[in-house]
């Protein structure tokens, strides 16, 4: 498997979008279309962005060696529920991320009052 290839396992991993997953990794629509076409190859500052973003195994991503996700100790312990709020908060733009946060910080707010 090529590494457009994988690139494109991860945006489906993720379940973004081209687009949204462009604005998150902070890159040109285009440049992300030219790396999943194969035109040009991804350079080490995206695919580490990618790793360190996303809990992508690097390995994975550049020789498709070991798996893809890299899941830490407390991640192997959430609950299904949380996983998949986890995933939903992922796909969200950072603009909503942000709300989000602010929402999540004034619900915890009211309930320790």
């Amino acid at each position: 498997m090529s590494i457009n290839e994988r690139l494109r396992l991860v945006i489906e991993y993720q379940k973004m979008s081209i687009k949204a997953f462009a604005e998150e990794m902070d890159i040109p629509l285009r440049t992300l279309h030219n790396y999943l076409s194969g035109e040009r190859d991804p350079n080490t500052p995206f695919l580490s962005k990618i790793a360190l973003r996303l809990n992508i195994n690097l390995n994975w991503l550049l020789i498709e060696k070991g798996e893809l996700n890299i899941l830490s100790t407390d991640e192997r312990t959430l609950s299904s529920e949380e996983l998949e709020l986890l995933n939903h908060f992922n796909s969200c733009s950072n603009d909503i991320k942000r709300k989000v946060m602010v929402a999540i910080n004034a619900i915890a707010s009211d309930e320790k009052s």
